[in-house]
């Protein structure tokens, strides 16, 4: 048998941010949400690790692992509530298991932020975490985004 010269891919876990949305709303939420915190940089010019399923779920992968572990090792989610959000049962999922996350690192490690569009009926078993209206404050991801930087550049949550 001929060994590969390649090396093996590793997956990677680690992430600063997992954005967790319906696939309905997925070009909204690319522009809306990934873009701006793709592009956005710490002080020291680092760029921060997003995780997308679209750019980081590749053909062949498990899928349903790499997501769990992308939620459990990310240090904040950023779920993008819609009506659509709590009709998908693998965004029910996702949002369990970050509100597990939520509970587990404290509710004052305000690791899960939440986004609205339009006004969804919010589910019974998360809604004890705050979210904030895109359609009421235009300017919630730029300011999700000023915390998130704020706190991976203080040192509140490790990289």
């Amino acid at each position: 048998r001929l060994q590969s010269l390649e090396p093996e891919a590793v997956e990677k876990y680690d992430y600063d941010v997992f954005i967790s949305y319906a696939h309905d709303e997925g070009p909204w939420v690319y522009e809306h949400v990934y873009l701006p915190l793709k592009s956005a940089t710490l002080p020291n010019g680092q760029k921060l690790e997003i995780f997308f399923d679209t750019e980081d779920i590749h053909v062949g992968a498990d899928w349903q692992s790499k997501i769990s572990l992308a939620i459990d090792e990310s240090k904040f989610i950023v779920p993008v509530y819609s009506t659509a959000y709590f009709q998908k049962p693998y965004c029910l999922y996702e949002i369990g298991r970050a509100h597990r996350k939520w509970i587990n690192e404290g509710r004052l490690s305000y690791c899960v932020m939440p986004i609205a569009r339009g006004r969804p009926e919010i589910e019974q078993s998360v809604n004890d975490i705050e979210y904030e209206s895109i359609d009421e404050r235009p300017d919630v991801v730029q300011r999700i985004l000023a915390k998130i930087v704020a706190r991976l550049s203080s040192g509140n949550a490790d990289r």
